[in-house]
């Protein structure tokens, strides 16, 4: 992956279900990835300094990582339907020709 951690991290969570980018209330602070299962945060993540900072809500427990590869590692083995499939945009259906279907 190419691009600062915050555009990787974009790339890997746009679009899949459950992950929205949330506003943070204390002003001034970056917003957080946060995956949702039944409108409850189950993981949040922040950019950190020296990677990315995820908080396990059911565990209140920080996972520290190192990068967006090892984020993917870590979902993949704790959290795998957090990696689910991405859900087409508009621009996705637009380049295969199906704006005008009804699916």
């Amino acid at each position: 992956m190419t691009g600062s951690p915050g555009e990787q991290l974009e790339e890997l969570l746009r679009g899949r279900a459950g992950w929205r980018l949330e506003a943070l209330a204390t002003p001034g602070s970056p917003p957080s990835w946060c995956f949702f299962v039944d409108k409850r945060i189950e993981l949040s993540l922040l950019v950190g300094a020296g990677g990315l900072e995820l908080y396990v809500t059911a565990d209140d427990e920080d996972v520290d990582l190192e990068s967006v590869e090892a984020l993917g590692s870590w979902l993949g083995m704790h959290k795998p339907e957090a990696l689910g499939p991405r859900r087409a945009g508009v621009l996705d259906r637009l380049r295969r020709g199906g704006i005008f279907s009804w699916d």
